[in-house]
């Protein structure tokens, strides 16, 4: 791996060719995702339309309370990772306080650890 290194370090025509390698291949796959996406977008408009066109009065009313199921569900989502980010937090202080009195009965020096 130092080899490597070195010679693209020292030869930089290679270095340029590889790095213009590298940023073709990114671009082919990033062109290929985004036709995908865009693909995918087309055909849930097209299920959207139909759907529209099958009952007008209903599709708005569908909609309406699918974005209220959403939001209802992503706050419940959200709240859940609070309370188990907050559990995280207790385990944590939990088992580094039991680390330190461990550290402290067999006798190991603290290391500098950085304060929170």
């Amino acid at each position: 791996m130092d080899s490597l290194l070195a010679y693209l370090s020292s030869h930089h025509t290679a270095l340029m060719l590889i790095l213009a390698a590298a940023v073709l291949i990114c671009y082919f796959i990033f062109n290929r995702l985004i036709k995908l996406a865009l693909f995918c977008v087309l055909i849930v408009l097209a299920i959207a339309g139909y759907h529209y066109l099958k009952e007008p009065g209903r599709s708005s009313k569908d909609v309406g309370e699918f974005w209220q199921k959403t939001r209802v569900k992503a706050e419940k989502i959200v709240e859940t990772g609070k309370k188990t980010y907050e559990t995280g937090k207790v385990v944590y202080e939990k088992g580094r306080k039991f680390t330190e009195g461990m550290d402290s009965l067999t006798g190991k020096e603290k290391e500098k650890q950085p304060s929170r």
